[in-house]
């Protein structure tokens, strides 16, 4: 394969190289290339352009990704090469060869190309999320909704609607997107036997396409009345189990031709529609049928209710369909009328409300106790109810039980049982009761667990419980008990309990006491909550807060240590640096700057990342900058630098890796020559105020990653007035956001930023310390400004 590449085809490639330059050097913009070529170059060509492929093949598989020939220049090697290789070929055959395609015509090829094929993986794609899509759907307006809205987005329609044919041979509007109330009422009343687009294909079976205005109003003369700014429409028969039940129509506002592939697209799409329609629609009718059977031998009154909607496809209520035997009122004749018309309270007190909330999203309704009072309807009153509403299919069920006499009985006992509630409450650990009076002491499960106490062999007794909190816990409790019998009030201290294994717990304790006349104490009673996991993670957590704040402050002074005490001063031209640290929760990282004045007059200036964050990471830029000096002394190449750094980290430097750019800057003509080991793109700001990024491909990998260069050095001569910016990623880097977004915003920073190298900087770590309070990486930027 490689020697294919480089010694096939020489011939031909050689002969447009030299034409190419002579042109070139001429000063042309294009030029007519002649070349004498033998018969077996097209085979020659062939095999070239096959080995080309089968190498950029290998370079993605291996994620070679600089190495793989970009596209624009593959499409350019295509055209020459399989045009010389027909001209060849004709003339082998005799025949002539024609003009030749001009590389224009060739890229107008591919972009028609490159759209179809985009087209049509739209719409494939769109066909599978409809697919997807329709297999949840649990409704006919879910199917609709589902079609709809994936169509209208594939084919740019102004509108689109879904209509079905119901007993009464009318068309009943299931969903439609883009069209306003008005035509939306007009399709509701519209008769299958309409002389309409939609009502023709169910008829017919037969699609209609309406591609001008002229054929829309031969064809369909009332149409212009319905749909005035309509100017092109399609309508195609949804076919169900066999028969045809309805259509899909879109609307379009412009002139419409049809091609073969959204024709296939638009069927594609109704068949699915009718198969996900008739699914659901058997599965709807199949539950309906058994639970219609299921609630008519319930006790409880039962309603099934259809979502009433308005011409949005809102659910706007609810009309009763059924009501088994134990909720019929004859009187009402309720079946086919609203809720809202029934039971006007419903709609007043925001039931309907909550029973609309469940057409919509499906979660059940459940109220206990709920207090109605429908003044307005024959059933006047208020009264209380236990309600139950669910959504099965497209109807929604509701469950009801008059429940007014067991909620005045509850009532009633939950007066006497209010001092069993309360002692309920209070002992939510592990609770104790001591009576005086009758000399009992009661303790529960869970006291005797905190306690460390078998409860087989242990009575409870204040003695016990005394003993176990020590000298000074007791005379404590016993203060604490007396007060609270004393005031009245509920006490609560913390205490250290020493099981009789010598296991010491922190408990809360909290309770209250009751006194006579006397003051003597007759009742207490609380609650012993065990929190020593509780204070025990608490310790450690202030431990280890304070170790990180003691490691973060090691840090600043460390890296503050390393950091250039004062810049050089640069004949016609000024510096400005600044560092700011990451937040002290996420520790300081290893970025770096340096300004280092060489002894020819340039100076060597460099911003880098060193991976890694702590002590660790101040330790390598300590290091990195130290051995940046002293490469710089030996040679002041910045190629040469980098490779002396990697030599460096292969002999076991520090820091396995880093990003950096290093440059070299002459005061003389403004020249600066950086390389870029992986970092950021440098910023520039011209004298007219223009900021844009400058080279974003790096020169070198990171350090320590490959020791070789990806393309030569980049250089710019900054003209006076002209600043330049090098930073690290923690100015433009924010988690969950695009690198793209961050570098337009420092862009815009630099350009709305006054001029001078300290309003500068200032502007800089102001917005990004607005942007990002809780910085997770340290933040360098050095600024260079030539006057």
């Amino acid at each position: 394969m490689i020697d294919t590449v480089v010694h096939r085809f020489v011939e031909a490639r050689e002969g447009i190289k030299r034409q190419a330059v002579a042109a070139h050097d001429a000063g042309s913009s294009h030029t007519q290339l002649e070349l004498h070529l033998s018969y077996e170059a097209a085979e020659a060509g062939e095999a070239y352009l096959a080995a080309l492929d089968e190498v950029d093949a290998y370079c993605r598989a291996m994620r070679l990704l600089t190495l793989e020939t970009p596209p624009e220049q593959r499409v350019f090697r295509r055209w020459y090469v399989e045009e010389l290789v027909r001209q060849v070929r004709a003339a082998a055959a005799g025949e002539e060869p024609g003009e030749p395609m001009t590389f224009e015509q060739r890229l107008l090829q591919e972009i028609a190309s490159v759209a179809s094929a985009d087209r049509r993986s739209d719409r494939a794609v769109r066909l599978y999320t409809v697919s997807v899509a329709l297999a949840a759907a649990a409704s006919v307006e879910d199917v609709s909704t589902v079609v709809l809205n994936e169509g209208v987005d594939a084919l740019s329609a102004s509108g689109a609607g879904v209509l079905l044919v119901d007993d009464a041979h009318q068309l009943t509007v299931t969903g439609t997107v883009g069209y306003d109330d008005e035509l939306v009422d007009r399709l509701r009343h519209e008769s299958a036997d309409a002389e309409l687009p939609a009502a023709h294909a169910l008829r017919t079976g037969q699609a209609v396409w309406l591609e001008s205005p002229a054929e829309l109003h031969a064809r369909f003369p009332t149409l212009h009345g319905i749909e005035a700014t309509t100017v092109s429409m399609c309508a195609v028969p949804l076919e169900m189990g066999g028969s045809l039940v309805g259509a899909l129509r879109f609307s379009f506002d412009r002139a419409r031709l049809f091609d073969e592939d959204e024709r296939r697209f638009v069927l594609a799409l109704a068949a699915q529609c009718a198969q996900a329609l008739h699914r659901t629609r058997l599965e709807q009718k199949t539950k309906e049928d058994s639970f219609r059977v299921a609630v008519d031998t319930m006790i409880d009154p039962v309603m099934m209710c259809r979502p009433e909607r308005d011409s949005s496809g809102g659910i706007v209520d609810l009309r009763l369909e059924y009501v088994n035997a134990a909720g019929l009122d004859p009187r009402q004749q309720p079946i086919g009328r609203l809720l809202s018309e029934l039971w006007p309270g419903v709609q007043a007190q925001g039931l309907l409300q909550q029973y609309l909330d469940v057409a919509v999203t499906g979660e059940p309704l459940v109220l206990d106790a709920y207090r109605f009072d429908d003044s307005e309807s024959q059933a006047s009153g208020a009264r209380v109810y236990d309600l139950r509403a669910t959504r099965i299919g497209d109807l929604v069920f509701i469950v009801y039980r008059n429940v007014t006499q067991r909620v005045e009985r509850e009532q009633e006992a939950l007066r006497h049982r209010e001092a069993l509630a309360e002692a309920q409450r209070i002992a939510n650990v592990g609770s104790w009761l001591r009576d005086t009076e009758t000399e009992t002491v009661q303790w529960s499960d869970q006291f005797f667990e905190i306690c460390g106490l078998d409860p087989a062999t242990v009575r409870p007794s204040r003695e016990v419980f005394r003993d176990l909190l020590g000298p000074k816990g007791r005379v404590e409790f016993e203060a604490a008990v007396l007060n609270a019998a004393t005031e009245g009030a509920r006490f609560q201290l913390e205490q250290r309990l020493t099981r009789p294994d010598g296991d010491v717990r922190d408990v809360v304790i909290t309770g209250e006491a009751t006194a006579d006349a006397t003051g003597r104490v007759t009742i207490t009673r609380g609650t012993v909550q065990d929190v020593t996991d509780q204070r025990f993670v608490e310790l450690a957590l202030q431990r280890s807060q304070e170790r990180l704040r003691e490691e973060h402050r090691t840090v600043q002074i460390l890296q503050s240590a390393i950091l250039p005490t004062a810049l050089p001063d640069i004949p016609g031209a000024s510096i400005a640096a600044r560092y700011l640290p990451a937040s002290e929760r996420t520790g300081v990282g290893g970025d770096f700057y340096d300004a280092f004045p060489l002894a020819d007059g340039r100076v060597l200036l460099t911003v880098g990342d060193v991976a890694g964050k702590g002590v660790g990471a101040a330790e390598a830029v300590g290091q990195l900058r130290n051995s940046l000096r002293m490469a710089a002394i030996i040679d002041p190449s910045p190629a040469v630098i980098v490779q002396r750094l990697n030599q460096l980290i292969e002999r076991g430097f520090s820091a396995p890796f880093a990003t950096a750019v290093i440059g070299i800057y002459s005061p003389d003509d403004g020249r600066f020559d950086w390389a870029s080991a992986g970092h950021l793109p440098l910023v520039l700001r011209d004298t007219a105020g223009g900021v844009r990024l400058l080279e974003e491909k790096p020169t070198h990998p990171p350090l320590g990653v490959a020791p070789y260069h990806l393309r030569p050095l980049h250089s710019v001569v900054l003209e006076r007035g002209e600043m330049l910016l090098l930073y690290t990623d923690g100015l433009v880097e924010r988690r969950g956001e695009a690198i793209d977004v961050g570098f337009q915003r420092l862009v815009d920073i630099v350009r709305a930023a006054a001029n001078g190298p300290g309003a500068m900087t200032a502007a800089i770590l102001d917005a990004a310390t607005v942007a990002d309070g809780n910085r997770r990486d340290d933040i360098c930027l050095l600024l260079l400004t030539r006057h």
